[in-house]
């Protein structure tokens, strides 16, 4: 990683920075909701044995999973 001058350069620093440069002004972030365990146990699974889930796939677990398929 580079210096780029200003000092800090603490990891959450650099996560708010690059949420505020991918966010227009004016439009609001949708934040991600946490998984449950067992929504993570089932995930884990599929992405172990198929680590990009086909298209056919993926509204399969969100349905599933009570998730979007995103």
């Amino acid at each position: 990683m580079e210096d780029d001058g200003r000092g800090g350069g603490s990891a959450s620093g650099e996560n708010v920075e690059m949420e505020k440069k991918n966010s227009p002004e004016g439009e609001t972030k949708v934040k991600r909701k946490m998984k449950t365990p067992s929504q993570l146990e089932v995930l884990e699974k599929t992405y172990a044995m198929e680590t990009y889930p086909s298209e056919a796939l993926r509204p399969e677990l969100s349905v599933k999973l009570g998730l979007t398929d995103r």
